[in-house]
Order: structure tokens, then sequence, then C-alpha cells
């Protein structure tokens, strides 16, 4: 109810949420199941299988480590060629994320129908469902059902965290200490 209010909101229809301040209702244990993180077998099955959106949704999942719901806001100006500027809708902070070469290759190639990076076939951006539907039916056709959108950032932490591992090992780049 919470997020409905707040898209009325956001539409103008309301003025206040009175859902907002409510506690948030707990899912039952027998009905929660974890993000698992696609293994590299997995992430090169997809990037060589996948359709063109399906694509491009998991490299944006993946190269910007954001909430999916934050990829279908993505918009064509927001990327500069080699960065993208975000701005998160949970914590309304703004974001500049270095791409990829994954990520520049797949915006490199997607089609530019609308403002926004993810559309329908119309240019209208393309709704949360849709683009979680998409994903689900190319895992599924991939065989790699098993591994879902929120493992995304599992999976692209792990990178960002094996890079700075590897780029504090280069003599160029060093820790300072603090200073006493």
């Amino acid at each position: 109810m919470n997020v409905l209010f707040e898209h009325a909101i956001d539409l103008g229809w309301m003025e206040q949420n009175p859902a907002k301040g409510l506690r948030h209702l707990k899912t039952p244990p027998e009905k929660k199941q974890p993000h698992i993180p696609w293994p590299d077998w997995a992430v090169d099955k997809f990037r060589s299988e996948a359709h063109q959106m399906a694509r491009l949704i998991f490299e944006l999942g993946i190269g910007s480590i954001q909430r999916p719901d934050d990829w279908t806001r993505f918009r064509w100006n927001d990327f500069d060629g080699t960065g993208l500027r975000v701005v998160q809708q949970k914590t309304g902070r703004e974001l500049c994320i270095p791409c990829t070469g994954f990520v520049i290759e797949a915006l490199g190639t997607a089609p530019k129908k609308g403002l926004t990076v993810l559309t329908k076939q119309d240019g209208t951006p393309l709704p949360y469902r849709r683009m979680a539907q998409i994903m689900r039916d190319e895992r599924k056709r991939r065989g790699v059902e098993t591994y879902d959108l929120h493992a995304f950032a599992i999976v692209a932490s792990m990178n960002w965290l094996c890079t700075a591992a590897q780029m504090t090992k280069s003599p160029a780049i060093q820790a300072t200490p603090p200073k006493q």
C-alpha cells in the first residue's frame, strides 16, 4: 500500500501518504527465498545467448549495482559514454557509476526509442513488472532461472571488490594510512 500511495503522490493524485510509518508485514519464513549469486558459467551463458533486451537489462543490473526498479529509470542522457549518472529511487542520492565494457557495448548496440534506456516497442518507459517478466522468461529459456535480478548486486559487488583489491596491489595505487 505504501508504494501505491507514494506513486499516487508522484502523480499528483494525493498530497500525503496515509500508510507512511505503518510497520511492514513480515514475509513468513517458509515463503522467503534466498538470492543465489550468479556463478561465472551462468553469467557467461546469459551474455552469449540472451536476446538483446534481456542482455541490456542484465548488463545494466550487473554493471550498475543498483536496485532493479532504478534500471527502468536510466535515461539516455544519463550515459556519457563511460559512466551512468543515477538518482537512486529509494535514497534520492545521485551517483556517478563508471560503466564496464559490457555495459558500454550493450548500450552501444541498444536501439534508442525513447528517453529511457529500457523501453517498450512504442518508446515509452518499460515498467518494472514487464522488465522482470522479460528476465524471468529469458532465464527460464537459458536454464538459469535459479538466479534472479536481485542477485546481480551480489555478483557486481564481488566484481568491484576484486577489482579494488587488484588495484590496491598496484604500486601506482597504494592506500595511505590516516595521520595520527
